[in-house]
């Protein structure tokens, strides 16, 4: 957002503006998972509009800076709330796939693995 000429209220709002909205989008998600026809359909509808949303960013990102700066903030919201939809439906099918016996170090070791990816 740098190289676009945002400042310093616009790199605080793209810093926290998509979190709150994965948050809230989590909020939203049991009641929009409930609609759909099973988990996998589900998160494969939200992955595929957040790749859309993503690709829709990167070409924002070229636009000339008087668009592109509200553009990648709202596409960066867009997108992690995609995001954020997927989660709750993602967890609950991964913890009926992992044996029970298993679950605390198999989400032990990928909240370890998220976190290093996010360093």
């Amino acid at each position: 957002m740098v190289w676009l000429g945002a400042g310093g209220v616009i790199l605080g709002l793209v810093g926290t503006m998509p979190t709150a909205a994965t948050a809230f989008s989590q909020v939203l998600a049991a009641r929009l998972t409930a609609g759909a026809r099973g988990a996998r359909a589900f998160i494969g509808k939200t992955w595929l509009l957040q790749g859309a949303a993503l690709a829709a960013l990167g070409c924002f990102a070229l636009l000339p800076s008087s668009l592109a700066v509200p553009l990648v903030c709202a596409g960066a919201v867009v997108s992690w709330f995609l995001a954020g939809l997927s989660v709750p439906a993602w967890t609950s099918l991964v913890a009926k796939t992992v044996p029970r016996p298993q679950h605390g170090r198999f989400f032990g070791l990928r909240g370890a693995t998220q976190q290093v990816g996010v360093v």
